[in-house]
C-alpha cells in the first residue's frame, strides 16, 4: 500500500468510526409508505458492510473494536429463527440469501464463530431454496407457492436466482463449512463463471460491473483455496477473462466507471444513464476484484494507479461521495457516503 493510502485508510476510518453514533444512519434505507407501512427500516445488510470495514481498518484502536462487537450484537438480534429480513420487523418481506452472505461474512471476519449455532435455521431454510447445486433464490421461501408472490412483490424478475447474490452466498458458506458447501460451490461456480458480460458480471440488483464481478472473483478463489480439489477449468478461465477485462476498462485517471445499471431495474420500472467518469464505489470493488486474482505487473501498475484515483476522492472530513449502490423498490437507489467510504476501506486493508 501507498503511503498516501496509508493516510487515507487513517483518515476513511476515523470517519466510519464517527458514522457509527447511533448505528451508522447514514448508512440506513428509509423507505415511507412502502407495502402500507409508515416507515420501513433496512440496515442489516448495510451496517454489516460498515461494521466489517472498520474492523479491517483499525484493528488497535479499542473504541472503534468496541463499536464492531456492538453493530455485531446489533445484527445478530435483529435475526428471526429463519433468517434475517432486508427490511428490519417487515413480516411480509421474506428472509433473503444476500443478507444471509452478510452475516455469515461478518461473524467470520470479526472472529464470532461462538455464534454460528445461530445460522442453524436460516441455513434449512436455504437449502429449502436450493434449485439446483450450487444454485439458490434470493427470497428465501418456505413453499413455492408463497415464493412466487414474494418474487413478484419485491422485484426477484423472471428469474429468481441472481448471480451476484450466489457469488456473494457460495463464498460465505465456503468460509465456515467447505466440506459440507464444497459440493454447491463447484457448481455454482461453475454456473458463475458463465454469467459474464465480456469479461465482467452484471448484478441483478448493483450498479455498475465491479461489485458482481468482485463476488464471482471472491467465491472462485475461496474455493480455490478453500476446497481446491473441486476448483475446475471454467473458474480458472472466467478468472483469466476478468483480469484482462477490468485492465481494460480502466480509465487514464486510475478508476472505473459504472457504465451498466442493474439488470433488475427495468423490473421496477427504472432507468439508468451510465457514467462515463470514473467512481470511487466502482473503483472499490474493481479493486477488491484485481487484489483477489494472482499479481502480475498489470494487475500492479492498475492497483497503484486506482490507489492514486481513490486518494484523490477523499473528501476533506476522510469519506466519499455518496453513489448509487443497489436499487431498492423506493424511488432512488440507495446511496450512502458512509458505504462508499467502507467499499473503499475495504478494497485496501482486505
Amino acid at each position: 500500500m501507498m503511503q498516501a493510502s496509508v493516510q487515507l485508510v487513517g483518515r476513511a476510518g476515523a470517519f466510519l468510526k464517527n458514522q457509527a453514533t447511533d448505528g451508522f444512519p447514514d448508512a440506513l434505507d428509509l423507505q415511507f409508505g412502502l407495502m402500507g407501512h409508515a416507515i420501513l427500516v433496512g440496515s442489516v445488510f448495510q451496517v454489516a458492510l460498515a461494521t466489517m470495514a472498520l474492523h479491517a481498518a483499525l484493528p488497535d484502536d479499542a473504541e472503534a473494536q468496541a463499536i464492531v462487537a456492538r453493530e455485531t450484537d446489533a445484527i445478530l438480534a435483529l435475526g428471526s429463527p429463519d433468517g434475517w429480513r432486508y427490511f428490519n420487523l417487515c413480516p411480509e418481506i421474506p428472509p433473503d440469501a444476500d443478507v444471509l452472505a452478510q452475516v455469515v461474512t461478518l461473524l467470520h471476519r470479526v472472529g464470532r464463530r461462538d455464534r454460528l449455532e445461530s445460522l442453524d435455521g436460516p441455513l434449512a431454510l436455504l437449502e429449502q431454496n436450493r434449485l439446483q447445486a450450487g444454485r439458490f433464490r434470493t427470497w428465501l421461501c418456505s413453499s413455492l407457492d408463497e415464493a412466487g408472490a414474494a418474487d413478484a412483490l419485491w422485484g426477484a424478475g423472471t428469474d429468481p436466482v441472481h448471480p451476484e447474490v450466489v457469488g456473494n452466498l457460495l463464498g460465505a458458506l465456503l468460509l465456515i463449512d467447505p466440506g459440507r458447501y464444497a459440493h454447491d460451490a463447484r457448481m455454482g461456480a461453475d454456473w458463475l463463471a458463465r454469467q459474464d458480460s465480456g469479461g465482467l458480471y452484471p448484478s441483478y440488483w448493483y450498479y455498475g460491473l465491479g461489485y458482481g464481478t468482485y463476488q464471482a472473483i471472491r467465491m472462485f478463489d475461496l474455493l480455490l483455496k478453500q476446497a481446491p480439489e473441486q476448483f475446475g477449468p471454467a473458474p480458472a478461465e472466467a478468472m483469466r477473462r476478468a483480469r484482462d477485462a477490468m485492465l481494460r476498462a480502466q480509465l487514464p485517471s486510475g478508476g472505473w466507471a459504472a457504465t451498466q445499471g442493474p439488470t433488475g431495474l427495468a423490473v421496477v420500472g427504472g432507468q439508468y444513464r451510465p457514467e462515463r467518469e470514473a467512481g470511487a464505489l466502482e473503483t472499490a470493488f474493481t479493486v477488491l476484484a484485481l487484489r483477489r486474482l494472482e499479481p502480475d505487473p498489470g494487475i500492479s501498475a492498475a492497483l497503484e494507479s486506482a490507489e492514486g484515483f481513490l486518494s484523490r476522492c477523499q473528501q476533506e472530513d476522510g469519506g466519499f461521495a455518496a453513489e448509487p449502490f443497489y436499487f431498492t423498490l423506493g424511488p432512488r437507489p440507495l446511496a450512502s457516503r458512509c458505504l462508499t467510504t467502507a467499499a473503499v476501506l475495504l478494497a485496501l486493508t482486505d
